[in-house]
């Protein structure tokens, strides 16, 4: 739906289009965003493919909640439009170096195409004036009770845009799971008589009835379509700054985004040297809050 409202938006420009893994794998994202661009009638808008991986992690889905393509298990036409020849990064490198400081990168998706870009060229972070952000939460995750699953599919590449010192904007789960899909929403989109329309309530007919199977609660939240509109609206979404840490070791919380609102930033506890006695065991019904917290990197996040 973010693709749609993007694309449909006399507010906003979109250079370009990358495709990545997340919610299903990236031989389905790739087509999912020429069929959609197809029928938004935008067949102008470059679409490159990104990372079919993560950066050092297997790849985890969301099919049970986004249907086996991804589109809520809606089936459309396989789209006539093809990808360019570019990588992801090689697109997203050539259109910022072209418009250096004119370019925000709306990341609605794990961050392992941004990842890459920076980790092979960090002097184009300074080109780049902004990144908008759909992940993160400073109250709990979604896919595990720390981590929200764009940046739990790929921490590491969060952690490398995390600490880029691009000014970053978090639209995360504290804010999007208050925006929610109902029945009313969708009867005026199947109403509507206009391709972008009848696509978009065929997919989120499906999705609201996944919902209503008990699959996941969140699966109505507009995630991403909020993202966007923060950029057409500005004034949609009221923000506050906090230093924001990526846990990329914790065997539980990765990807977990931990927000400071003010100084000191505290990691962990260094451990005790090799030849010091080892601390006395804990019962394993007691629980054992702490994080290896890892770069910092100012950023706004929604409330």
């Amino acid at each position: 739906m973010a693709i749609f409202l993007a694309l449909r938006s006399p507010e906003l420009k979109v250079e370009a289009i990358t495709a990545v893994s997340g919610n299903v794998p990236l031989e389905l994202t790739l087509p999912n965003a020429l069929r959609l661009a197809e029928i938004a009638g935008r067949t102008d808008v470059p679409i490159a493919a990104g990372a079919s991986l993560p950066l050092v992690r297997r790849l985890i889905t969301a099919k049970y909640v986004h249907g086996n393509n991804g589109l809520g298990g809606v089936d459309f036409p396989a789209p006539h439009l093809q990808p360019v020849t570019e990588t992801a990064t090689q697109l997203l490198s050539r259109i910022v170096r072209a418009n250096p400081g004119e370019v925000t990168i709306v990341a609605i998706g794990p961050l392992t195409n941004i990842g890459t870009l920076l980790r092979s060229d960090p002097e184009i972070a300074r080109l780049i004036p902004q990144i908008v952000i759909m992940g993160g939460s400073l109250s709990g995750g979604n896919i595990t009770p720390a981590a929200e699953f764009n940046l739990y599919v790929d921490p590491e590449a969060a952690r490398i845009v995390f600490d880029s010192g691009i000014p970053l904007t978090m639209v995360g789960l504290d804010v999007t799971e208050k925006v929610l899909l109902r029945e009313d929403h969708i009867v005026i989109l199947e109403r509507a008589q206009n391709p972008v329309s009848q696509a978009a309530g065929k997919i989120m007919r499906a999705t609201l009835n996944r919902a209503h199977q008990g699959i996941d609660r969140t699966v109505i939240a507009m995630h991403d379509p909020l993202t966007v509109a923060s950029l057409i609206d500005p004034q949609l979404l009221k923000f506050q700054d906090y230093y924001v840490e990526v846990e990329t070791e914790g065997e539980f919380t990765a990807g977990m985004t931990v927000g400071y609102a003010h100084a000191p930033v505290r990691p962990s506890a260094p451990m005790m040297a090799a030849t010091a006695p080892p601390p006395t065991p804990i019962p394993h019904s007691i629980p054992m809050p702490g994080l290896q917290l890892e770069s910092s990197q100012t950023a706004s996040s929604s409330c």
